[in-house]
């Protein structure tokens, strides 16, 4: 595929599989008076708090704040209640008690400058020197100074936190060797060796970590500090995670709860509801970790502190492997709006991974690649190699998505070094299974054996049910690879129902596509169309969850190759002795499914009446309409390999291999130009979809309806030349009437597919720029264009706008009167084929300032009209999106409800728009209303003026939807009325006279 399921799989990591704690609690009959006397006080101050009497439980903390031995224990406490209920609980305390409240609750929710804050109070009073691993992460090298200084000032001290602040500075040796528990046992000993622990285990050191987290849990259990037992078990949960122990991790998660049993502290339930939730993404059981994640998040009302902060991207991380993409989108932009404003680049980068691969599993590539080179790019990356690894290994994945192989491999093996070199062997292996399908599309067999081999060896020194499933793909892969079908069909089969089964969805659909590829390759077209119905299926559940349409849009891309493979499948079966019909529907009703699935729902919003005779479009219903209509349709699929044409009328379907997808794509991209060697293009693409035996057929059809797909979206059809059967030469354009269509349940969903007529809703001209300014030139027939318009016809009513008179309250008037007959936009109008939505219509200008409307705004203000005309440079332009279409001005306005749009596919002479337009209009009440034959017959007109003959006058324009007929009359001139009344003074004349003479012969 464009896209192989196991490039983002696996390389994504949860943010913080490491939880940031702070200092706990402790009692016992071997500590200081102080410390015992602050146990108790905690113990009622918490039981107090969570009955939500937080006046009582200030008071019993509030002593103990002023001891340098209890201060920083009970400050966190009463950081910690504060944050809970959401008020200032220090109003009742001193100015220097409230300070040091204060800088602990900054340290809760990691609030900037918290080191240049401690040294600020702690100049003042030294004794209350405080040091933990919020402080560490948030140094900078003033601030690192500044506390140094502050550290040389105290001298020789009994603060245990001065003595771990000074073994942080002197180095990782230091701070491993563990300090002496002196007796009695005092409450900041303990806090700082917990904090030692914390330290440690953030900077990888997990040996050193588990031995100052072992140490915490031996004398906090003694001394019956239950809070610090506690965390001190979770801490060891999470070393044990590192280490791929998880049975180790659970044994002390469950002895971290009987600690919470005696002291129930919300915060620290949901460190350990986190921890745990990341146990059982290790275990594939992620739909109970992403309950556990949305209790932590439940427990509280916002992002306060990082525990929560850890929690929200956690459970991105989770919602992502089950699907839910945009809720998984939405969690990963509060964390890393969390992260960023407190400087946590570390945090941030993780963040960005995650949030990088789940764009890259949408077809976002562009801002997947934004994320990954901007982890790249930060200072922490440099000394992190798994950053690195990481980074380097999804950027692979852009690579790898837009077949660039040889840049994907390099990407790939820097991976590999820096997994390696962080002791991440399970990514290694991971990205090694990536390295391989790099090869296998470079058809190097042997170095991607080689390669899975790697794989193997580096998973099994890190064994994980994500990175096991991720091998049994590779090694199927190659098995595919190695021409051994069979073999590779029952792999893909058994890893698909397995990842059904755990709950990785998003990954099951891919190998029940490939399992369906394999049967194909075998021969066996019946059993791999199941699989991909199969595939589709669960591809429909998926894409709902996606959201937003532009999110939809980009996920589209992942069915291509489903389609294009069932296409392909059929196509063998129809050439075989099959029944007659049956495939050809399956075709129609696949081709259908796939088109203008995001527009379709769009449209659906404004048309709710008409949803259900839409959906139930069939083949039958479609060639009836083309038989009344006398007509022939084309619809084209552009898939990865090669494009299909579907050409229906009213008796037949057939569907036919056009050209290899890249062959496709060099004709229609030559044929766009102006040049000599244009025209040989556009006669090559006119033998690829008009081919011989069907243009003796196209003279038996009165019209021509093309459902597009890809780049044909970007080159008019009616430019063609074919050669008739008299052996003329015209242009497709020039013969027939021709109207694109988005798919064919846009004919139902907007009202009907009979012929009937409008209901006379008049005439909305608007036009802009009669001079120019803001860069734009002016457009002096700008105006001439909408007003020959409005006076060319009997419209009912019109009104004409000057783009200095635009407002956006267009859309609300049409409610609240009839939808108009016709809209036309004269004016200067602006196209961007990378992000569509930034596409605008410019009304006026002044100065440097410009009154506009973009594409989104133009879609939510539902113009409603029976044809919006958008006279103006490649109005029709836009990015396509596999299986919507082209998303441009024109696709925005039928989304709003309109039924047709008239397009421009390449920018038009002011002076030439005025003329073809003018002659369109005279044209539509001679051929009752019809659009696509007016259209035609300007065509034809233009053609035979010598001044407009050339293409560039009047081949731009495109009529994309299915207008009703326009019934007006035309106005006739004063010249016509007087030759009218001249002759009828004539008649009466010779009336007269023969009277006269009849009377003189009697």
């Amino acid at each position: 595929m464009r896209r192989n399921p196991m490039l983002s799989s696996g390389l994504r990591r949860a943010v913080c599989v490491v939880l940031v704690f702070g200092a706990g609690f402790a009692a016992g009959h071997q500590v200081s008076r102080e410390t015992s006397g602050l146990r108790i006080a905690e113990a009622a101050a918490l039981e107090h708090a969570l009955c939500g009497e937080h006046a009582e439980a200030i008071r019993l903390l509030s002593t103990w704040i002023r001891h340098p031995e209890t201060a920083h224990r009970a400050s966190r406490l009463m950081a910690e209640l504060e944050a809970r209920s959401e008020k200032d609980l220090r109003g009742e305390l001193s100015p220097a008690d409230a300070t040091l409240v204060g800088l602990h609750r900054g340290l809760l929710c990691a609030a900037p400058r918290s080191p240049e804050r401690l040294v600020a109070f702690a100049t003042t009073t030294p004794e209350f020197f405080y040091w933990d691993y919020e402080l560490v992460r948030q140094l900078t090298p003033p601030a690192s100074e500044q506390v140094r200084l502050l550290l040389r000032h105290l001298g020789p001290t009994a603060n245990p936190y001065a003595s771990l602040a000074r073994d942080y500075f002197d180095g990782t040796a230091a701070m491993s060797r563990l300090p002496a528990i002196t007796r009695p046992i005092s409450i900041r000993q303990l806090d700082a060796l917990a904090a030692r622990a914390e330290i440690l285990l953030q900077n990888e050191r997990l040996g050193a970590a588990r031995r100052a987290a072992w140490r915490t849990v031996e004398v906090a259990t003694a001394i019956g500090d239950q809070w610090r037992a506690a965390e001190g078990r979770i801490l060891l949960a999470q070393i044990a995670l590192s280490d791929g122990d998880d049975e180790a991790a659970e044994h002390q998660l469950d002895a971290a709860s009987r600690s919470l049993e005696k002291f129930p502290l919300p915060s620290v339930r949901r460190r350990r509801d986190c921890v745990r939730a990341m146990l059982r993404v290790r275990q594939g059981r992620v739909v109970e970790a992403a309950s556990l994640f949305g209790a932590a998040l439940a427990s509280e009302r916002d992002l306060q502190d990082r525990i929560h902060a850890a929690a929200m991207v956690n459970q991105g991380f989770v919602l992502d492997e089950l699907g839910r993409s945009t809720e998984a989108l939405q969690c990963y932009e509060s964390g890393l709006e969390y992260y960023e404003s407190r400087h946590d680049q570390t945090s941030a980068a993780l963040v960005r991974l995650n949030r990088g691969a789940l764009r890259e599993r949408l077809n976002i590539l562009e801002g997947a690649r934004e994320d990954y080179e901007t982890v790249l790019r930060t200072e922490t990356s440099g000394s992190a190699p798994a950053l690195v690894a990481l980074a380097q290994g999804n950027l692979g994945n852009i690579f790898a998505r837009k077949r660039q192989w040889e840049k994907a491999e390099q990407c790939y093996r820097h991976a590999i070094a820096a997994a390696k070199e962080a002791g991440e062997w399970a990514r290694a292996g991971q990205i090694a299974g990536n390295l391989a399908i790099a090869q296998l599309a470079k058809q190097h067999v042997e170095a991607a054996r080689i390669s899975v081999r790697n794989a193997r060896r580096w998973e099994a020194r890190q064994p994980s049910p994500l990175g096991n499933y991720m091998i049994r793909g590779v090694t199927a892969h190659l098995l595919y690879a190695e021409g051994r079908l069979a073999e590779a069909e029952n792999a893909f089969g058994s890893l698909a129902a397995e990842l059904q089964d755990a709950g990785y969805r998003a990954m099951a659909w891919e190998m029940c596509f490939f399992q369906g590829k394999a049967l194909a390759g075998q021969g066996r077209h019946e059993a791999a169309l199941e699989c991909f119905r199969r595939t589709m299926i669960e591809f429909d559940r998926l894409e709902q969850n996606c959201g937003g349409a532009e999110v939809q849009l980009h996920y589209l891309e992942n069915c291509d190759e489903v389609v294009e493979a069932s296409l392909a499948s059929l196509l063998e079966l129809m050439q075989r002795t099959s029944p007659p019909g049956r495939n050809e529907a399956e075709v129609f009703r696949l081709l259908e499914s796939y088109r203008a699935r995001v527009l379709f729902r769009e449209m659906v919003d404004r048309h709710p009446t008409h949803t259900q005779s839409a959906s139930g479009i069939s083949l039958a219903t479609v060639q009836t309409w083309l038989r009344k209509r006398s007509a022939l349709a084309l619809v084209i699929f552009q898939g990865v390999e090669a494009v299909y044409r579907l050409q229906l009328n009213g008796r037949d379907a057939r569907l036919e291999k056009m050209a290899p997808a890249g062959r496709f794509q060099e004709i229609v991209k030559a044929a766009e130009g102006d040049q000599p060697e244009a025209e040989a293009a556009r006669r090559s693409l006119a033998e690829l979809l008009f081919v011989r035996d069907t243009v003796p057929e196209l003279q038996r059809y009165r019209e021509l309806f093309i459902l597009p797909d890809g780049c044909l979206y970007r080159l008019p059809v009616e430019l063609l030349p074919v050669i008739l059967q008299d052996g003329r030469r015209l242009r497709v354009g020039e013969q027939w009437p021709v109207t694109y269509l988005p798919a064919w349940r846009f004919l139902a969903v907007g009202g009907s597919t009979e012929i009937d007529c409008s209901p006379g809703g008049g005439f909305l001209g608007i036009h802009g720029f009669s001079s120019g300014a803001a860069g734009r030139p002016g457009l002096p027939w700008a105006e001439r264009e909408v007003r020959d318009a409005a006076r060319t016809l009997r419209w009912p009513h019109f009104r004409l706008i000057a783009g200095r008179e635009f407002a956006r309250g267009i859309g609300q008037n049409n409610q609240a009167g009839q939808p108009w007959d016709i809209i036309h936009v004269a004016t200067h109008i602006k196209t961007d084929e990378t992000v569509p939505w930034e596409s605008r219509i410019y009304f006026y200008a002044q100065g440097e300032q410009t009154v506009s409307i973009s594409l989104s705004e133009l879609q939510a203000a539902r113009w409603q009209a029976n044809l919006v005309v958008l006279s103006g440079c490649s109005s029709g332009r836009g990015r396509v999106f596999p299986g919507d279409g082209n998303v441009s001005l024109g696709r925005a306005l039928l989304a709003s409800g309109s039924r047709a749009v008239l397009l421009t596919l390449w920018p038009v002479h002011d002076r030439s728009a005025a003329a073809f337009m003018e002659r369109f209009y005279l044209e539509l009440p001679q051929h009752s209303g019809q659009v696509a034959i007016a259209l035609c017959e300007a065509r034809r007109w233009m053609r035979r003026d010598p001044v407009f003959q050339n293409p560039r006058h009047w081949g731009a324009y495109v009529l994309f939807g299915f207008p009703r007929p326009i019934r007006v009359a035309a106005v006739e001139s004063a010249g016509q009325d007087l030759v009218c009344l001249l002759c009828l003074v004539i008649l009466i004349c010779i009336l007269v006279v023969r009277m006269v003479l009849s009377s003189i012969v009697r």
